[in-house]
């Protein structure tokens, strides 16, 4: 009997989106001849404080989801297509990348939800379902520095393969819902999730591959 899919300890996949990748911004609504501050053209649909913020002058844009800790409690939502490969009959993983403009070590507490929208079903509203393990406070280290949070985790999806393979998407909220006294321009930069591949099924390479993978739909 030939090495099978099974008998290899793989690693898992990670998938990061920025947060232009992530869909949540929409041209600021404005008059004639109004001057707009620096990245506000491009703003959260619900909140225009949510709005572009430059890394500094470094040449990295995120999204500025708080200007301090007076300024707690804004969103920032994003969409993406489930990547094809997940397999979902494992837990899935979420960390948040993120910098901030104070000389500071303080925390922010992100709170990350989330939730599918299934083919031919109304899209939902953009108030999610937890994470099943939440993001822990994560500090910063300085000025403009690259932070990630600990690892959240949903324990499942509420996808079949069938359904991932038709065109579900991903649906995110983001909160920066504590933010410690002396931080500054909280920043989002992207979105990394991680999960278990879908690496193989059926024959291998003597059949066919149909979309759909049997046993698992």
């Amino acid at each position: 009997m030939g090495t099978r899919d099974i008998h290899m300890d793989y690693i898992r996949k990670r998938k990061y989106w920025n947060t232009l990748e992530l869909g949540g911004l929409i041209t600021a609504p404005h008059t004639l001849d109004e001057t707009f501050d620096e990245g506000k053209i491009l703003t959260n649909p619900t909140d225009e404080t949510v709005h572009q913020q430059e890394v500094g002058a470094l040449a990295i844009v995120g999204v500025n989801i708080c200007e301090g800790p007076t300024d707690d409690g804004n969103f920032f939502y994003g969409w993406r297509r489930c990547p094809n490969d997940v397999n979902p009959n494992w837990p899935i993983g979420f960390r948040i990348h993120w910098s901030q403009a104070s000389a500071v070590t303080d925390g922010t507490t992100f709170i990350l939800k989330f939730g599918v929208d299934k083919v031919n079903a109304a899209f939902q509203a953009v108030t999610l379902a937890a994470l099943d393990i939440p993001l822990a406070e994560s500090n910063t280290t300085g000025a403009w520095h690259n932070n990630w949070t600990s690892r959240g985790i949903k324990n499942s999806i509420g996808l079949t393969r069938a359904e991932i393979e038709a065109g579900a998407v991903l649906r995110f909220n983001i909160e920066a819902d504590l933010v410690d006294t002396g931080q500054d321009k909280v920043t989002i930069l992207g979105l990394e999730m991680d999960y278990v591949p879908m690496l193989t099924q059926g024959g291998g390479r003597d059949g066919d591959c149909p979309l759909q993978t049997d046993g698992v739909s």
